[in-house]
């Protein structure tokens, strides 16, 4: 058994007829750049080219960049003003299984772990290969699973996949930096909580119908966020990624469905295969973002 990585391709998203539902766009937007952009000019580069533009284009703030106010007047939560957003690093802790100069021998271990009910998982990390089975919410997590394989005679090592700390200065209203706020910790809890998913999954014994109704809510999340993205009408090149980026996490969600319910080591392969999936499209997007910011 073997899982596709992804491959992506570029679309431009859609016009939405909904001004919530852009400005519901612009809050999962605006999250996913402030958090995976690292500290350095391209924070500054944003803000001034994607994130107030957009909010322009959405009628949120006039010509005179003045917020738009309602019958009562405006007040602090419709105000407009530019904050520093301090935003926490995603580390996602790995268990790897083996390091590989060729692709296809990292391959062969993949599908074995992935037979056994790990995730299987090959990132490619300049001429290496490397393997990987499961993702962490924390190092201490990681370690007791490390220790647990050591006393049974089997070698692992310890990798993260990491998107740097961010500093970013955002414009809009305070109702909007809030809603930015509140998305961006759902949207930096997703790997975590595969994870949480693929730990009960094992440990509970839970029947392959209760993964994917867990994995189904999911989905039904980031079917939103996706909708959300493609209402937003702009070609900047860090929209058509982050729309790319959040099609190919619902494809790889939506993969349960097709799941076998009497293979539970399959599935429980996929959760861990997923986890590490997600957490590897952030911080591509980080550095995709971040190379946008550089060369502006």
């Amino acid at each position: 058994m073997e899982y596709r990585r992804r491959r992506r391709a570029s679309r431009l998203p859609r016009r939405a007829n909904s001004l919530w539902g852009a400005v519901a766009c612009i809050v999962i937007v605006v999250a996913a750049v402030v958090y995976l952009v690292g500290i350095s000019g391209a924070g500054t580069w944003l803000a001034e080219h994607v994130v107030a533009p957009v909010f322009q284009t959405l009628g949120v703030v006039g010509d005179g960049g003045e917020a738009q106010q309602g019958e009562d007047g405006a007040d602090a939560s419709t105000t407009v003003a530019s904050e520093l957003l301090e935003l926490p690093a995603m580390t996602c802790y790995t268990l790897q299984m083996g390091v590989y100069t060729t692709e296809s021998n990292a391959e062969k271990q993949s599908v074995a772990l992935q037979e056994v009910g790990a995730g299987g998982y090959i990132v490619q990390d300049g001429d290496r290969y490397r393997v990987l089975a499961a993702g962490y919410a924390s190092q201490e997590e990681l370690q007791q699973v490390r220790d647990q394989l050591a006393a049974e005679g089997i070698d692992s090592a310890a990798y993260s996949l990491t998107a740097a700390p961010s500093k970013l200065v955002v414009t809009g209203t305070g109702a909007q930096v809030d809603a930015l706020e509140h998305t961006l910790n759902g949207l930096t809890e997703l790997q975590s909580t595969l994870s949480e998913l693929a730990i009960a999954f094992d440990r509970d014994q839970q029947s392959v119908e209760e993964g994917q109704g867990s994995i189904a809510a999911l989905a039904s999340t980031m079917e939103g966020y996706l909708t959300d993205v493609a209402a937003v009408s702009t070609d900047q090149a860090v929209m058509v990624s982050l729309a790319d980026c959040c099609r190919d996490i619902l494809a790889q969600l939506q993969k349960a469905a097709a799941m076998p319910e009497d293979d539970r080591a399959a599935f429980t392969a996929y959760l861990k295969y997923t986890c590490l999936f997600c957490a590897e499209a952030y911080c591509a997007f980080c550095d995709a973002v971040s190379a946008l910011g550089a060369a502006a």
